[in-house]
């Protein structure tokens, strides 16, 4: 049977029976959603390339210990939220970010189409919180329900709705919707 037409648990039973080709279609069949979320949590794109890495790195050397209490890609989901927030530490992101956040606002407060829109839109989600920016991604970008969400953060539905509702304010504030 060709490995792509299996399931993600059908993909981790052969995972856990040595199956090297399982893992890299298992990864591989996942890898925009990764790097979804890194772009989306570090607002660059070099920067998203090193936090897909390191999730991919980070969930093959762990994938054992995935119990199946949750689907594969929410445990995927907190990884990549764990990548995010790691290499932004080390990296000193909160600066870098804000910056660039601004320098991108002045120059797409005219939207003339669809990319500078995504630029504009990228700008002001830099401006969130991370707990904000988490909440929006996952819910807006991911479609995840708030419960799902909760569960990748680890906090409480009514949190996560909370956060998307600030964040949903500030951002109708900072797009002057």
């Amino acid at each position: 049977m060709e490995l792509s037409t299996l399931s993600d648990t059908e993909l981790l039973t052969r995972i856990r029976e040595d199956d090297a080709d399982a893992l890299e279609v298992l990864l591989g069949r996942h890898y925009k959603l990764v790097h979804g979320v890194a772009f989306r949590l570090s607002g660059s794109s070099s920067d998203a390339q090193d936090i897909t890495q390191d999730v991919l790195v980070r969930a093959a050397r762990s994938i054992r210990s995935f119990q199946g209490k949750s689907k594969f890609s929410t445990w995927l989901y907190r990884i990549a939220t764990n990548a995010a927030y790691d290499f932004g530490k080390r990296k000193g992101r909160e600066a870098r970010l804000k910056q660039a956040a601004t320098e991108d606002y002045e120059l797409n407060k005219v939207v003339g189409n669809n990319e500078d829109l995504s630029k504009t839109i990228q700008a002001a989600l830099v401006k969130l919180s991370d707990k904000e920016r988490e909440a929006v991604v996952l819910t807006f970008y991911e479609g995840l329900t708030h419960a799902e969400v909760a569960q990748i953060l680890g906090c409480a539905e009514t949190t996560v709705s909370w956060r998307v509702f600030t964040a949903k304010r500030k951002l109708k504030h900072l797009l002057k919707f």
